[in-house]
């Protein structure tokens, strides 16, 4: 009885010991993604069509259907990215691009809510709170109606 219980315990620490390292590895990449955004922001002086980007993703939240929010669905050429009120913001999507091929584990959706609060940050703006975790669309059927459309 022992001896499992002194396996169990050493299979939980090696567990949390896994856990820590992946944790900090993926800490290590946010901070690393968060300095190129800022390196981008001051070469391209892009921060504010990066923070608008960022808002007219999660601008689609309906709170009735639960349906919509920060999930990258402009990435697709239907959809949310032909919406009249998005024109333009493919700039901000091409100026993205190379850092999520660079890190490509991060969703889009926390690419592009990182890049505006780092670009919030870097206009003089408070320091932002921020954590990983949204997942991408799927499809451009993920998209929400544009709004004057479906009123």
């Amino acid at each position: 009885h022992r001896k499992m219980t002194s396996a169990l315990l050493s299979s939980i620490a090696l567990v949390l010991v896994l856990c820590t390292a992946w944790t900090s590895a993926a800490q290590s990449d946010y901070t690393a993604l968060s300095e190129d955004i800022r390196e981008l922001i001051r070469e391209k002086t892009c921060g504010p069509i990066l923070v608008r980007l960022s808002w007219h993703d999660a601008g689609t939240f309906d709170s009735k259907s639960g349906t919509g929010g920060p999930r990258g669905a402009m990435r697709f050429s239907a959809g949310e990215s032909t919406h009249g009120a998005n024109n333009g913001l493919d700039i901000a999507r091409s100026l993205l691009e190379p850092l999520k091929k660079k890190y490509s584990s991060v969703t889009y959706a926390d690419l592009w809510s990182l890049a505006a609060i780092v670009a919030v940050e870097e206009m003089g703006g408070p320091k932002i709170s921020w954590r990983p975790g949204r997942t991408d669309a799927t499809s451009a059927k993920d998209s929400v109606e544009e709004y004057e459309k479906s009123r």
